[in-house]
């Protein structure tokens, strides 16, 4: 996961992406949570070409932000890549 990470923050640093503009249209309420396939989707958007993510690395990336109901937090993803922390949940991963 780290990896795949590290190439999304550079290209969002290298082209100024702003992660969050590609899933507010999908997020009317402005929970912070989209669908799986609206995270897909903007996540491909957003960054899939510039950081060179396969398939499997962005339904990596939807399981790991999946909520226990099956959307997913993408607010949290977009603050990773914006502030450049890991979220806490990334560290209990690793134990």
């Amino acid at each position: 996961m780290q990896q795949i990470f590290d190439r999304i923050r550079i290209a969002v640093f290298k082209y100024g992406i702003r992660t969050p503009e590609f899933f507010k249209d999908h997020d009317r309420l402005r929970s912070g949570i989209v669908t799986e396939n609206q995270f897909l989707c903007g996540l491909s958007l957003a960054v899939g070409k510039e950081a060179q993510l396969s398939r499997h690395d962005m339904q990596k990336l939807a399981n790991f932000y999946k909520t226990s109901d099956g959307r997913v937090q993408y607010k949290e993803f977009c603050d990773m890549m914006e502030n450049g922390r890991l979220p806490t949940s990334f560290y209990s991963e690793l134990n």
